[in-house]
C-alpha cells in the first residue's frame, strides 16, 4: 500500500550514521510514501541517498528555505517533514494516515533519545489549544503529517534562527486548521549541536516576538488589531 505522501528530509552536517538510521526508519514503514526527497543544505560533506530524490544545494539557505525547495519538487497531496537525524516509528505513516482524513494536521508523541542518559517519552497533548500553542512549553514537532494546502495557505516556514516550526504551528492554529493526535512516535534525537542549545534568555526573546501579534479570545487565537 502506498500513501499519497511526500516526505521531505532536510540535512545539514548530520553524520552518515544518523542519515542511515533516518532512512532505515522510512524504509521500514508499514505503508510506503509516494516519494522521498532529501535536501542537503550545503553540508560540509554533502550527502545523497539512493532511496530518495537527492538535492544538493550549492549554498546554505537555512532549514525553512530547504524545506520549501523540497516541497516545490514534490507532488504528494500530503506532506511530512523529517530532520535527517530523527527516526519514525514503523507505523508512523499508517497511524497518521488514519487521522488525516478527519484533520488538517496529524501529530505524534515523542521519544527523546541520543545524547541523554535515558530515553524519555513525551506524550503530546490530546488537543492543541490556543493557550497551549502560545505557551512556553509547546512540544509539537515539525514532523507532523499535513495536507499540502495547509503549507501553501500559510506560505511555508518563516526564515527564523530558531522555532520556525513553532511559529508555523501558531499561524496554523490562528488560521483555524484542525489538529489530531496519532497513536505513534517520532524518535527525536538530542544532541549538543542542536540549535535549541541557544540561551534561555534568547529563546524567551524569540518566543515573545512570535506570540506578540496574537491574543486568545473566546477560545480562539486571533491577531491583535493595530493600535
Amino acid at each position: 500500500m502506498r500513501a499519497d505522501l511526500s516526505i521531505i528530509v532536510t540535512n545539514y552536517n548530520k553524520s552518515k550514521k544518523e542519515l542511515k538510521e533516518c532512512f532505515d526508519s522510512i524504509k521500514e514503514q508499514t505503508i510506503d510514501p509516494r516519494e522521498i526527497i532529501l535536501v542537503d543544505d550545503c553540508s560540509d560533506k554533502p550527502q545523497a541517498h539512493s532511496f530518495a530524490t537527492s538535492i544538493l544545494l550549492p549554498k546554505n539557505v537555512g532549514v525553512a528555505m530547504a524545506r520549501d525547495i523540497g516541497v516545490k519538487m514534490s507532488t504528494g497531496r500530503l506532506l511530512l517533514f523529517v530532520d535527517a537525524d530523527d527516526k519514525l516509528s514503523p507505523d508512523f505513516i499508517e497511524q497518521c494516515g488514519m487521522g488525516i482524513a478527519k484533520a488538517d494536521i496529524v501529530y505524534p508523541s515523542l521519544l527523546l533519545f541520543g545524547e541523554i542518559e535515558k530515553n524519555k517519552l513525551v506524550n503530546s497533548p490530546k488537543r492543541i489549544t490556543p493557550d497551549y500553542i502560545i505557551g512556553k512549553k509547546c512540544a509539537l514537532p515539525v514532523t507532523s503529517m499535513m495536507h499540502r494546502f495547509v503549507y501553501e495557505e500559510l506560505n511555508g516556514f518563516k526564515d527564523l534562527p530558531i522555532f520556525e516550526d513553532w511559529d508555523f504551528w501558531i499561524r496554523a492554529v490562528a488560521a483555524g486548521f484542525k489538529f489530531r493526535r496519532a497513536n505513534t512516535l517520532l524518535y527525536y534525537r538530542q544532541n549538543e549541536t542542536s540549535r535549541n542549545t541557544a540561551s534561555i534568555e534568547y529563546k524567551r526573546k524569540i518566543h515573545k516576538k512570535m506570540t506578540a501579534p496574537y491574543i486568545v479570545k473566546d477560545g480562539r487565537l486571533i491577531e491583535r488589531k493595530n493600535g
